[in-house]
């Protein structure tokens, strides 16, 4: 055999090996981006007889789409991120919501980002069939305020309400903070009636963002707004009542102790629900002295801030 043939060989085997060595990285790369996006805790929420919400999380930030359809093998629609403007934005919580959709009909889903479909297999879900409108679904919201450790609010945290014999339903917090948790949709378990709230029902809003939970417990109706919520604390607002803004005068003593003007609700604590009035002070424009805590003859953010340092 001739030197150059040899030669010849052993470039096409590097060559090979090379171009194998190539290709093994690339896979490698893409299952570690694949895994890295991998969508964790999915869940069909808002399921109605024309819609559904599926929210999920991933360990990066990034984008996502529902690819969905009434046949497994053609997942021909797409909906996005319901917090989408005019691009797609990364996110670690994601909340994408199905509408026009047949009732009582099964769908197919996976979820897409980038080049990839999660799971390999597509996932499924049923409607709900219609029912008669028989006015008993005005029901009231449930609204409330979430805040970060530093009191802040904060946004695109995800609600979740759930009954144990209840639909599960769920909202997110805008970039107040604020949310409003409708409850038109909500439905027994099995979505053949829609739920009654003729009386009281215990519930439990579990609040998500960025690996923080909180976990409130309340009772179903309330029309009160919530007191603010901070995130990763868990709450008992069963006996939670909103209370009207009272007209309390000083004789020109001190408070008992340094503290305790801040126990506004008189509960021997000083937490959300004092800072709760207060804000609501604020809103109102208060000139109730028990507010002042300053005494700037004012109720504003500084009075807030005052609070907020007791809390902590």
């Amino acid at each position: 055999m001739k030197i150059p043939t040899i030669l010849a060989l052993a470039l096409i085997i590097t060559a090979i090996l090379l171009a194998g060595g190539l290709y093994y990285l690339s896979q490698k790369n893409q299952q570690a981006e694949k895994i890295k996006f991998h969508p964790t805790d999915i869940k069909v929420v808002n399921l109605s007889d024309t819609s559904t919400t599926i929210v999920w999380e991933t360990k990066e930030p990034t984008g996502g789409q529902i690819a969905f359809g009434e046949n497994s093998f053609s997942l021909n629609r797409l909906a996005s991120d319901n917090r989408n403007r005019l691009r797609e934005t990364p996110r670690l919580m994601h909340f994408v919501s199905l509408k026009g959709l047949k009732s009582d009909t099964k769908y197919y889903y996976q979820i897409k980002i980038g080049d990839y479909l999660y799971p390999e297999e597509p996932l499924d879900f049923k409607t709900a069939k219609s029912l008669e409108d028989t006015g008993s679904n005005l029901k009231k919201p449930v609204r409330g305020t979430v805040l970060d450790l530093n009191l802040n609010p904060i946004d695109e945290a995800i609600v979740f309400l759930h009954l144990d014999d209840g639909s599960d339903i769920a909202t997110f917090t805008s970039t107040g903070g604020n949310f409003i948790l409708p409850l038109i949709d909500l439905r027994s378990k099995d979505l053949s009636s829609d739920y009654n709230l003729s009386s009281s029902k215990e519930a439990v809003l579990q609040i998500k963002r960025a690996g923080l939970i909180s976990e409130i417990q309340i009772v179903l109706p309330t029309e009160e707004l919530l007191p603010p919520i901070t995130i990763g604390q868990n709450i008992n607002l069963k006996n939670y009542q909103e209370k009207p803004e009272q007209i309390i005068t000083f004789d020109n003593q001190q408070p008992s102790s340094p503290s305790s003007q801040f126990d506004l609700n008189s509960d021997g604590k000083i937490n959300s629900l004092d800072l709760s009035l207060l804000r609501e002070g604020i809103e109102k424009k208060s000139t109730n002295l028990i507010f002042d805590f300053n005494s700037d003859g004012k109720v504003d953010d500084k009075d807030a801030e005052n609070m907020s340092q007791a809390i902590r």
